[in-house]
């Protein structure tokens, strides 16, 4: 498989289609969004997102040549146009439910985080090692791991994510994520 049918695999389509696209089209301006164009737009996130330094977005859809000094190192405009892109990420919603009465800052994301969890609680079946939160291990052997300090903040900072990733031959597939909420609650 390509990485886009396994990011088709991985993550709950039909979340896409019944709550993402139709949520974002009641605040889009201009075309509706659609499936394909969606796609589009989250490839581009994905190769804005592994390229550090890059302090003006503008910079993906500039008309002057990639140099390796100034600017970004790809230009986006072949396959959507930066006013698109800007009215996409402006409107983009991430859930079909109402916001509660008290402030949620993560009211957005907890309905995909739990669709998220729920597919691959139904379509995978992790290996019997598994890597847990910040925990890194070195596995030498199948039988010997090599085990690395890593320092934990002394009280939690705000919000963070707790992850479970499967960790058995060489596979990097993250098959669980928890909200957790520090002081921010």
């Amino acid at each position: 498989m390509d990485k886009f049918s396994l990011f088709r695999l991985a993550f709950p389509e039909s979340f896409i289609i019944e709550v993402l696209i139709p949520q974002t089209n009641k605040n889009i301006e201009g075309e509706e969004l659609t499936l394909s164009e969606f796609y589009v737009w989250l490839g581009v996130n994905f190769l804005i997102g592994c390229c550090e330094g890059i302090v003006d977005r503008r910079d993906w859809w500039s008309t002057d040549p990639v140099t390796d000094f100034k600017g970004a190192p790809y230009r986006m405009s072949k396959y959507i146009s930066g006013n698109r892109y800007d009215a996409i990420n402006a409107a983009m919603r991430f859930t079909d439910e109402e916001a509660p009465d008290f402030e949620d800052k993560f009211h957005e994301v907890r309905k995909m985080l739990l669709l998220f969890n729920s597919h691959y609680e139904q379509n995978y079946i992790p290996s019997w090692l598994s890597c847990l939160d910040e925990s890194m291990n070195s596995w030498l052997d199948k039988y010997c791991p090599g085990f690395m300090c890593v320092p934990r903040k002394p009280h939690p900072f705000g919000n963070k994510y707790h992850t479970i990733c499967d960790g058995d031959q060489g596979r990097s597939i993250l098959w669980h994520v928890e909200l957790v909420e520090g002081k921010d609650r």
